[in-house]
């Protein structure tokens, strides 16, 4: 066989036979994942701190000093550049990066970038010109950093991976102050400090697409190395900015035909500023006169914009046209012939910079575009509705992203959305209005942006519907009944849900019958894909279905937050409490005999709204119908390892009854169990318990 005629000895060996994987394997293989992603949990961990820390910091903290690296760290350093001299920006992984971050944080010496041929790099990717002046840069200065040595030789991977690993890609040395000056050393010194912090903030935590700080960093070191190369023919001696006084070979020379010249300092200064403010063409522009430093094919397409000579709903329609001829799901995506797509490390342009992340399905786009709305990225908004998509779609609460932007407070973006069709007569669930989401939070800038569209705007609000409700017969003559509170697990006992208690006749019944009307007015939610799977099992407990509203307007969410607050405050209690309950609600109804909830623990929430990223401490329920039998809420000692089906050990079991609230913290184990008498409706959210400050 082996001297066959179409088989040689050679190609046997060069293909190795490939045993079957053991269980051995596979274990090792699963604790060697482990471990990576431990190191990487940890080494993210640690940049997070790092990276807070020189946020946070005061004074001279952070301010680089010309402090030279130990003779024994001299070999790893020279790891280092000669990684970025071979392209290989995988060495710089969270872990490395983290381990060393000083070290690649501060500048080095120079002559490390001449010892990887710096001409011959810049050569082959920037020209002649480029690659001489590199060479002679290297020589003209001392130090350098890793990311300025990425910068110039043009290794973007790098410049990502340090990015990544929370390194600032902005220094200045203190040797090119000028003592003889009208300026302290301790106020420029304390500027300095505040440049290097916004530039941190919007280069490396702020949500900018990496290839756009790529080519900010890029074109802020090559201007700063032809500025060193071509000191002599500067006639400058101060910054016309901020006046203060340099060295010729620190102030920088634009790139650009007006060749203003301005110290390092404005130059970051403004590029991190301006960044925002850069809606179309080059994000690095000219920080005494605002010109943009090159004027690029992409430039012109963008100044010949087709939406800017029509209308708002012109410009729905096209975008929307755009949207409707994308793939509705991924899956289709894939189905389709693979596009070349083109390898450009860095961008220019907010546009250029975001085409290829704004998704290219309708699902992602409109998963994306809302969080977009949501976070308050304008760039990527603006991408979004230029490249196609529908401004009216809705979520799961029936709010468009004008309502989305309203309730977040985004002015700039709810112009935006107007000015691209949105429609501001679309109630969210609930009969919610944009209109009456900025008057109910007092955003005035926004209601002046409103009334602008709208002539007139008469739907109730949440407070008007509650006043209206209170003054009805039924409700005025019923006899108020004093709230109770039940403690279900003491807060002093040795269990996670320690602290879960309910109350009685807590709400009003105006509230109760608002709620009511409230849940009649809701359409049923779509069901999730793990709903429509539980549904093909016919062995499958049956469960609730849903109704999401979310309280925008803040004043159904907050009233009730208050009655929980001041029940338990006027109760025996050993703190007193604040009580604040999240907006975003959803009803459950449990309308089959039978239906149930499997022993689970829920999850805490971010508040989307107030500020500070607090998670919520508790889960609230809310029960709107009697339930003479079944239907309990049952708090557990522990899941059972053996699965849902196992029998679990029962601390407290709630029973279902009008107006009663059920509070329990997160963690603490719970069931809901079948429901005889039907039908169980209640009310789902999240709240935050906390002591109250002094």
């Amino acid at each position: 066989f082996t001297n066959s005629k179409h088989t040689s000895t050679r190609s046997l060996y060069l293909v190795p036979k490939q045993r079957p994987m053991t269980a051995s394997d596979e274990s090792q293989r699963s604790r060697w994942n482990g471990a990576r992603n431990r190191d990487r949990n940890q080494a993210r961990f640690l940049i997070k701190e790092l990276v807070a820390a020189s946020l946070n910091s005061t004074g001279n903290d952070d301010i680089i000093v010309p402090i030279g690296p130990a003779a024994q760290d001299e070999e790893e350093i020279r790891s280092f550049f000669r990684n970025i001299s071979m392209r290989s920006s995988c060495s710089f992984s969270l872990k490395v990066v983290a381990k060393n971050h000083s070290t690649l944080s501060m500048p080095l010496p120079a002559r490390f970038m001449s010892e990887y041929k710096i001409k011959t790099l810049c050569t082959s990717r920037f020209g002649v010109a480029f690659g001489e002046a590199a060479l002679k840069y290297s020589k003209l200065i001392s130090r350098v950093t890793l990311i300025e040595y990425a910068a110039l030789v043009g290794e973007y991977g790098a410049i990502t991976q340090l990015l990544v690993g929370g390194i600032n890609p902005c220094y200045f040395h203190m040797e090119s102050l000028d003592r003889e000056q009208s300026y302290t050393e301790e106020s420029i010194t304390r500027k300095r400090d505040s440049v290097r912090k916004l530039v941190m903030k919007k280069l490396v935590v702020d949500y900018v697409p990496r290839s756009l700080v790529g080519y900010i960093i890029r074109s802020a070191f090559a201007m700063k190395m032809w500025s060193f190369v071509r000191a002599d023919e500067k006639t400058d001696i101060a910054c016309p900015k901020c006046s203060v006084s340099s060295k010729k070979e620190q102030l920088i020379v634009f790139n650009g035909s007006c060749k203003h010249v301005c110290c390092e300092v404005c130059m970051w200064e403004s590029m991190a500023k301006e960044l925002d403010n850069r809606n179309q063409g080059d994000v690095v522009c000219c920080p005494i006169c605002g010109q943009s430093s090159t004027s690029t094919d992409l430039e012109r397409e963008e100044r010949e914009d087709p939406f800017d000579e029509l209308s708002p709903q012109e410009r729905f329609n096209l975008s929307l046209s755009k949207f409707e001829a994308l793939p509705q799901t991924i899956a289709e995506l894939r189905k389709l012939p693979k596009k070349r797509k083109a390898n450009k490390a860095i961008h220019s342009t907010w546009n250029g910079a975001l085409k290829s992340s704004i998704g290219n399905s309708q699902d992602v786009r409109t998963d994306k575009f809302m969080r977009y709305v949501a976070s308050g990225f304008k760039h990527h908004c603006r991408a979004c509705l230029r490249d196609g998509i529908d401004a009216n779609k809705t979520n799961e609460y029936n709010q468009t992203p004008l309502h989305i932007a309203c309730w977040r407070n985004h002015a700039p973006l709810v112009s935006m959305l107007l000015e691209f069709g949105a429609d501001p007569r679309i109630h969210s669930n609930g009969n919610v209005s944009a209109l009456n989401i900025a008057k109910e939070n007092n955003y005035v800038e926004i209601v002046g942006i409103l009334e602008h569209y709208l002539s007139n705007e008469d739907s109730p609000t949440v407070q008007e519907t509650l006043s209206a409700l209170m003054q009805t017969p039924s409700i005025a003559t019923t006899p108020v009944i004093p709230p109770s509170v039940h403690i279900l697990i003491p807060q002093n006992d040795d269990h996670i849900g320690a602290g879960s208690f309910f109350i009685d006749n807590a709400l009003p019944q105006n509230i109760l019958q608002f709620l009511d009307d409230l849940f009649e007015s809701l359409p049923i939610a779509p069901p999730t894909e793990a709903a429509n799977k539980k549904k093909k099992d016919q062995k499958a407990t049956p469960c609730s279905t849903r109704y999401y509203f979310c309280d925008s307007e803040a004043y159904l969410s907050s009233t009730i937050a208050k009655h929980i607050e001041s029940t338990l405050n006027s109760a025996d209690v050993s703190q007193p409490v604040e009580v604040a309950m999240f907006q975003q609600m959803r009803f459950l109804c449990y309308d089959e005999v039978g239906s149930a909830l499997a022993p689970h623990i829920d999850l805490a929430k971010v508040d989307p709204i107030k500020p500070g990223n607090k998670r919520s401490t508790h889960t609230f329920i809310l029960y709107l119908r009697d339930c003479e039998k079944g239907g309990e809420t049952a708090l557990l000692k522990e899941l059972s390892p053996h699965g849902p089906f196992a029998s679990h050990e029962v601390l407290a079991m709630v029973g279902v009854q009008r107006g009663r609230i059920l509070l329990f913290p997160h963690a603490c184990p719970h069931e809901g169990k079948s429901t005889l008498s039907r039908p169980k409706i209640i009310l789902r959210g999240e709240v935050i318990i906390e002591e109250k400050r002094v």
